[in-house]
Parts: C-alpha cells; structure tokens; sequence
C-alpha cells in the first residue's frame, strides 16, 4: 500500500512527488487507511504542519509520524487545519512539544490541546474568508516565482551562448589554477591549544553566482592547517556535493571576512597567473558548466559529489583576458538583475508570511469576520475571544 510520511505533508497540501510503500495487514489497512477530509498533523519536525487528505479515490495509508484527526460533530475540519497552523506559528503548543534535538509532539499532549469552537457558521465563514486572503497571497508567490523561473531561464540560455564560441581554444581548471579542498572538522583535538577558531564557508554559504554571508559560523582548527586555507581575493569557490543540480555551484571570493577558511565540501580554486579572469572562470562554471558536472558528478544513494580530479578536469574556454572581461562584464550585470529580482522576490515572501500570521491572529481573535447572532448554536461564542474545548 502507498503510505504518507511527514515530508509528504505540507502547509495545507499533501506532496504525492515522492510516496514510498510497505505492507499492511488487513487489520493494518483498516485502521491506517486515509478517508477524505482528515486532517493529517506532523508529529515531528516542523510540529504541527498539517493538510487534509482530498482524493477519495485514492486509496492511501500514513505512518506512526504524522496524527490522523478526525473532528466530532460542530467542528469544521477546516477550522482546525487553520488553528493548528495559527498554534504552531504563536507557540500555543508550548512545553507540550518535546525532545532536545528533534522536537515533537505526543498524541496524548495533541489531544489535551485546547481548541477555540465557535458557532459551527460562523467557524465556516471565517474558514471562507482565510482562504480568500490566502489564495490572494498564492497567487501573488506564485506570479513572483514564475517571473523568476523565467528570468533564470534567460539567464542561463544567454550564458551558455555567452560561452559557445568555436573559434575559442580550451583548456582545463586544473591547469590554470591550483585546486585545493577544505577543512574537515576534528572534534577530538578541538581542545588542543594550538587551535584556533576562524570563520569559515559551508555549503550553505556559496551559492550558485552569489555568496551568502548572512550566517557564517566559525570552527576551531590548527593554526597552521588553517593558514593554508585563508581565502584570497579571486580564489573561486565550488561546492563539492549535494543535490546533482547544485554540483560545482560557486562564485568568487571578494575578501569580505578577514582570515576566512572554507570547510571541506568547498573547494577553492586559485588562479596560477593573469591570464584569466576569475569572474569569467566562475560565470562559466555556473552556466555552461552546470550541465556538465551534473554530467560528470558521482552518484551515491542520496547525494551527488565531485572529487578533486574530476574537477580538475573541468573544461574551460581560454579567450583573450579582454574577451574574458567583456562577457564576465555582460553576464553580472545581467545576474545583478536576478539578484535583484531574488531580494524582492524574498520581501515580498517575508511580507506574505507576517500578513497570514495577521489573518490568522485576526481569525483567532474573532475580528477577522462580523458576528452574526442568526448563526446556529455551538460550544462557544464570540465576543472579542472564543471560549475553549479540549
């Protein structure tokens, strides 16, 4: 049977992108088995993120990760997927989630969750009206996203032009610069007195034609060690693993930090003499050459790397300096453009977010809606805030 996990599950959508299976018993089946409208609640992880199941016929089980609620009668299952992401985002589930690492949270601790029930109207008038402002925001993020889809799109067809050039000779990364990989972390020696603590670049830092400098951590290491990996204005970096898309994604090294390293999933490239522009080396490797180390990267059961000398050999185009500057001078204007376009994209994610956390508060606090004193009876009421249930 095809069986949900909680990475199936996601803010009010279920992701059929990826859906594993296992045997089930009958008696297995019967009990796990989804039913259209239950909402279904992450245990762990992100608590409290939940969906509904919509496909009636769809046969389809979940796992021990994720809660099955079914509502009793007077409460709208609507009302409670948007109570459980206005919890989880104001912290109403407290001390009730668990675990120093990993946090979750207990059936016995979702079922003492006190719960705010309205009239069963009005709960589906105010469901009605969150998500006409929702799908206000969805649609705005998702005319946002396909612009930059598209921008990228052009983007990446004028860099692979920018670099399809015949009359070019070729060479190789590994004879224009010198290849070196990063610090591995020794946590056994870190109490050694010749370490000392530098900032240093994960993967999450070198992005794919830009650097994010936003969260740069620091590591203990040999003093010695380190002073072989200090970053140098020019030194291109490239990662060396994770998601194939993302093999050799890289930019170049401005000298932003001061005795900056890099761990041992980036590597540097520094270039052996002045015959080539950095910016153009890594311009390259970031458009024409994504394609390749996809190509050439290794596969293992769930992440892709490159080696030293695969990188090595990557192939490079070796124009006159002044044509290297030209087309790198074309191309970062353009991708100033994109980064640009990506800032803005981020704001208005940032702004979506707090005006859904607002319609939510609003909801919540009963404002969000005029009352209406026809509506049929229930176990609360509104008057500024609604009375709990268990």
């Amino acid at each position: 049977m095809p069986y949900l996990r909680n990475q199936n599950v996601q803010w009010h959508r279920i992701d059929l992108s990826d859906v594993a299976h296992m045997d089930f018993t009958e008696i297995e089946r019967a009990k796990y088995l989804l039913q259209p409208d239950d909402l279904l609640i992450c245990e762990g992880g992100e608590v409290g993120r939940c969906a509904r199941w919509t496909m009636p016929s769809v046969e389809m089980c979940f796992q021990k990760a994720l809660h099955r609620v079914r509502p009793r009668a007077g409460v709208e299952i609507g009302w409670l997927e948007y109570f459980m992401r206005w919890a989880a985002e104001t912290g109403r589930f407290g001390d009730r989630v668990q675990g120093s690492t990993i946090a979750h949270l207990p059936q016995r601790d979702l079922r003492a969750l006190e719960v705010p029930i309205p009239r069963s109207a009005e709960q589906r008038r105010i469901v009605a009206a969150i998500e006409e402002h929702f799908s206000r925001l969805d649609a705005a993020e998702r005319a946002l996203a396909d612009a930059d889809r598209h921008l990228h799109t052009m983007y990446r067809s004028v860099a692979v032009d920018a670099f399809d050039r015949p009359d070019w000779d070729w060479t190789t990364l590994g004879e224009i610069a010198e290849v070196k990989g990063g610090i591995t972390k020794d946590s056994k020696r870190e109490a050694d007195p010749e370490f000392g603590e530098f900032p240093y670049l994960r993967v999450a830092n070198v992005q794919r034609g830009y650097l994010d400098l936003s969260d740069v951590t620091t590591i203990r290491a040999d003093r010695s060690k380190a002073q072989l990996l200090v970053l140098r204005p020019g030194d291109i970096l490239f990662n060396e693993g994770g998601d194939r898309d993302k093999l050799g994604r890289g930019w170049v090294w401005e000298g932003q930090i001061e005795d900056c390293i890099h761990q041992n999933h980036v590597f540097r490239a520094r270039l052996l003499d002045g015959c080539f522009d950095p910016y153009f080396v890594s311009l390259h490797a970031n458009s024409w050459g994504q394609r390749w180390f996809e190509t050439h990267g290794k596969q293992t059961t769930n992440l892709a790397s490159l080696n030293l000398t695969t990188l090595k050999s990557f192939p490079v185009p070796a124009p006159t300096l002044e044509e290297q500057s030209a087309v790198a001078s074309q191309l970062r204007s353009a991708l100033d453009g994109i980064q640009h376009q990506r800032f803005e994209l981020d704001r208005v994610a940032v702004r979506a977010s707090r005006l859904r956390r607002s319609i939510l508060a609003e909801a919540f606090a009963g404002r969000l809606v005029p009352q209406n004193p026809l509506d049929d009876s229930g176990s609360g009421r509104l008057a500024g805030a609604y009375t709990s249930a268990a």
